[in-house]
């Protein structure tokens, strides 16, 4: 979730580029880091510490970001992809291989973190309801009370398991107003993406943009959680929904609806509603934000040819200090100690001169985006350029 998108399409040769590869495999990666530091963040909230979960989440974004915007644009996430690809900006071939790349990461560290934090799980509910059993029994428990205990203890870990690592819409919320949420949220979240890492646009540097995606990511969960379980990336809930059920199936012989239509753990939202979102407020942002970014630019690139070729001078508007000369109300000169036949205003002369010297212009950040934008022409590296809208 993170990110560059830039005016021209993404020119890659191809899927058998080794390149592209390359770049697949830094996906992979990336997104394997942000799934699995992700779920554990979510089980070590439900076994300890609760408060940790949206903060580990948000942290686990910023360490994949930084590890991938340099070579595949840190992606890591087949909402943004579809973003790029739904405005030119992405080749078919490598739109499927990041989406490739980003589901095989999510569902390794699924598995990971699943076999990781399955034992903890398993001990935690098992002592949960041995304790409820021994306050129940007057403080005796038989063997084939433990046994039972723990028989349940694993079909519990097993739906606390579904818990922690699936996107659940809060049982109140129709499926068609979680996946409005879920389209809403990621649409919101492609476009505060654009607007940080536009170099048109009033963004942070490169090396503070992870931060500020994440802290993007941190609002949104806050304010949408409640209603669709603000999923935001297709990576990281389908892997975990496919490792849970295998889970789910070894313990029980049976699913708890992962895979249903409705329902508050329905698939649907997590999965479609990010792709949806991802289009439309790439769309919103093209239609809003980049025209009148261009128009900005092209204004201050014809200003600065007029003015290269004559027609405007840049001094025009400024006034020297050194020009005006103070006199009293009476007419008499400012200075009653000048004698006579000694210019009044010594000064004049060397104000004439540094007048017909070319002043020092002060670039602004108009012209230093006009130079941005006189150099689209050029190739520029696909890694660092994917997000710049």
């Amino acid at each position: 979730m993170s990110s560059t998108f830039d005016d021209q399409s993404c020119s890659c040769s191809g899927i058998t580029s080794s390149r592209n590869w390359h770049m697949a495999t830094s996906e992979l990666l990336g997104t394997f880091l942000l799934v699995s530091l992700g779920l554990s963040a979510a089980a070590t909230a439900a076994l300890s510490a609760p408060a940790t979960a949206q903060l580990g989440s948000g942290l686990a974004l910023v360490v994949a970001l930084y590890v991938t915007m340099g070579a595949s644009g840190g992606h890591i996430n087949p909402a943004v992809s579809t973003a790029m690809f739904a405005v030119k900006r992405m080749s078919l071939a490598d739109f499927l291989l990041y989406q490739t790349a980003q589901y095989t990461g999510g569902l390794l560290a699924a598995a990971l973190v699943c076999c990781f934090f399955y034992p903890p799980l398993l001990d935690f509910e098992t002592a949960k309801i041995a304790s409820s059993a021994v306050a129940g029994n007057a403080g005796n428990i038989t063997e084939a009370a433990a046994n039972v205990a723990s028989t349940f203890a694993a079909h519990s870990a097993a739906e606390q398991m579904e818990a922690i690592y699936v996107t659940h819409a809060h049982q109140s919320v129709s499926l068609w107003r979680a996946l409005s949420s879920e389209v809403f949220a990621t649409g919101s979240f492609i476009l505060a993406v654009r607007g940080i890492t536009d170099n048109r646009n009033a963004g942070p540097p490169l090396y503070l943009q992870p931060p500020m995606i994440a802290a993007t990511v941190l609002a949104l969960t806050l304010c949408t959680a409640p209603l669709s379980g603000c999923s935001l990336n297709p990576a990281r809930d389908l892997p975990s929904r496919i490792v849970v059920a295998v889970f789910q199936l070894a313990v029980d012989g049976c699913t708890t609806g992962l895979f249903s239509l409705g329902g508050n753990s329905s698939f649907v939202a997590p999965l479609l509603g990010p792709y949806l979102g991802a289009a439309v407020g790439s769309w919103l942002y093209e239609l809003c934000i980049t025209r009148g970014l261009k128009a900005s630019l092209a204004a201050a690139n014809d200003q600065l040819q007029r003015e290269s070729d004559g027609k405007i001078d840049p001094n025009d508007d400024l006034e020297d200090a050194d020009d005006l000369k103070e006199t009293r109300p009476n007419g008499d000169s400012d200075n009653l100690d000048s004698s006579e036949g000694q210019d009044p205003n010594p000064n004049a002369a060397d104000s004439k001169r540094r007048r017909q010297q070319p002043r020092k212009r002060v670039a602004t950040k108009d012209t230093e985006l006009s130079l941005l934008e006189s150099s689209e022409g050029k190739s520029r590296d696909v890694s660092v350029s994917l997000y710049n809208a």
